[in-house]
């Protein structure tokens, strides 16, 4: 009688075990697919089982998540994900990889314009001081 229970217990473990790992590669996938149609690549996903908004939700997993965005930023967030509710992302702020704000083609125009303004004024400054 002992052993049989025993018996149950392990397989029961076992079954739960795998259950979790199970859980844990398709979260995963689930996030690496999530932030490839946005055009990006995760490069680190951990389990953070106390996370920001565990508490109270069970169901769903918490991971800590690094990836580059499509604009090669990098970036660091907190992803809640789970078999039937989707990928969340919270918490998430940039760690690497800004870039500069675009500058657009009439700002880039007015720049050289005054810029050749600013040239063409001290030439004929130094036009009228040679005196010709």
């Amino acid at each position: 009688m002992v052993n049989s229970v025993t018996g149950y217990i392990v397989i029961f473990g076992l079954f739960f075990v795998g259950c979790k790992l199970l859980a844990d590669r398709w979260d995963r996938e689930r996030i690496e697919q999530y932030v490839a149609e946005r055009g990006g690549s995760v490069s680190d996903i951990t389990w953070q089982p106390f996370g920001r908004g565990w508490f109270g939700h069970t169901a769903d997993r918490i991971y800590e998540v690094q990836y580059t965005d499509r604009d090669r930023a990098s970036h660091s967030a907190s992803c809640k994900t789970g078999l039937f509710s989707g990928v969340y992302f919270t918490d998430d702020h940039t760690t690497s990889g800004v870039r500069p704000l675009a500058i657009s083609s009439a700002d880039l125009e007015f720049t050289t314009l005054k810029r050749e303004n600013l040239r063409l004024r001290a030439e004929i400054e130094r036009l009228k001081n040679r005196g010709v």
